[in-house]
């Protein structure tokens, strides 16, 4: 088994745990109390927004923060970021879903639930939690629960990154005309090797394809530079964890933000 097909093993592990315990019915009739930015438009001001991670560890690295503090750190990127993406994930990333209404409760930029999401129920749970948008990976779903999970979302108000990593699962997406946030994704999931060469061609191509649809660059941007040739392209968002741990003068380059 791949690194990916033990994830989602996992995830189907815990849709299967949460469902017996009656969480479904819990999540459907409590929404989070704080407003509910919209992720969405936090993206899609002119020039090259950041959707900076809140990230502890990852299976390919490891942990990359040591001195791991969630809340301090969400509220110290968001300074710069136009939003912010949480890992929920415990086994693989070290992530957590709590991590989400304690981070909504100190910063006002819209939050995206970062997971491995294969099932309505965890939609719901994102609501729930007060997240603004939550991430849908093509590579683990197939075509029609790729599209209910997209259409639930949007019901409950919520906005979806689409993420991509095949140029086949790209033209796929391009084609869906409620897909409406793109992520494309520099790493190959199935063995976390990163080739921004191959993103650069995919951003282009779903430039030219859907010029309405908000891009975003996902995973292994590490330099200012790689951040200006994204910029060129037309790219509206990139979405950066390991990156900003590592360098975090990359920050630099982004205009402040209110908060």
């Amino acid at each position: 088994m791949t690194i990916l097909d033990k994830i989602v093993t996992t995830k189907k592990e815990e849709v299967a745990k949460m469902e017996s315990l009656g969480q479904a019915a819990i999540f459907q009739e409590a929404g989070f109390q704080f407003e509910r930015p919209s992720f969405y438009d936090a993206i899609r001001h002119p020039g090259l927004s950041l959707i900076a991670e809140i990230k502890k560890a990852s299976p390919s690295k490891g942990i990359i923060r040591h001195h791991f503090f969630p809340v301090s750190l969400a509220k110290e990127l968001a300074k710069k970021a136009s939003a912010l993406s949480v890992l929920t994930d415990q086994d693989y990333f070290k992530g957590d879903p709590s991590y989400i209404p304690l981070i909504r409760q100190e910063v006002m930029i819209p939050v995206l639930r970062k997971d491995f999401i294969i099932d309505p129920i965890q939609v719901h749970q994102a609501k729930w939690l007060g997240a603004s948008a939550i991430l849908l990976i093509k590579t683990i779903l197939d075509d029609s629960t790729a599209l209910n999970l997209l259409a639930l979302a949007h019901k409950l108000g919520l906005d979806v990154l689409f993420e991509v990593h095949s140029e086949e699962d790209l033209l796929w997406a391009l084609a869906q005309e409620k897909i409406q946030i793109l992520g494309i994704n520099a790493r190959d999931l199935r063995h976390f090797t990163v080739d921004q060469e191959a993103l650069y061609h995919k951003l282009n191509l779903a430039k030219q394809k859907r010029p309405d649809i908000l891009l975003v660059a996902e995973s292994g941007i590490q330099t200012r530079e790689e951040l200006g040739q994204l910029e060129n392209i037309g790219t509206d968002a990139v979405l950066i964890g390991e990156g900003l741990a590592k360098n975090p003068s990359l920050l630099e380059g982004f205009k402040s933000h209110e908060n």
